[in-house]
C-alpha cells in the first residue's frame, strides 16, 4: 500500500522518499509509513528533509501533514546529452 525510508545526505540530513500505492491513496497510509521513517531518521540524530515538486499537490499535502513547512525553492533542469554521432 505505502512505503517510505530515507536516503543519508552529507552525513546528517535525512532525505525522505514515500511512496503510496494510487489505489489506497487518501486513507493516512502514507503519512503512517513516513512517521515511522522520520521516527527511525530522529531516533539516528539525523535533521528530517523532505522535498516535493510544487506540482505534487498530494505529496505537499503528505509532507505537511506530518510537520515539515516549506523553507525553499530548488530548480530541477533536464539536460539532452547528445551521444557521440550527434543524436540525442
Amino acid at each position: 500500500m505505502s512505503v517510505a525510508g530515507y536516503s543519508i545526505w552529507p552525513e546528517s540530513i535525512a532525505h525522505f522518499h514515500v511512496y503510496c500505492d494510487p489505489r489506497f491513496r487518501r486513507r493516512g497510509y502514507a503519512a503512517r509509513a513516513l512517521e515511522w521513517a522520520i521516527t527511525d531518521a530522529c531516533a539516528a540524530a539525523l535533521l528530517p528533509q523532505y522535498q516535493a515538486r510544487d506540482t505534487n499537490q498530494a505529496s505537499i499535502r503528505v509532507s505537511e501533514r506530518m510537520g515539515f513547512a516549506e523553507y525553499g525553492w530548488m530548480a530541477t533542469v533536464r539536460i539532452n546529452v547528445r551521444n557521440v554521432d550527434g543524436r540525442s
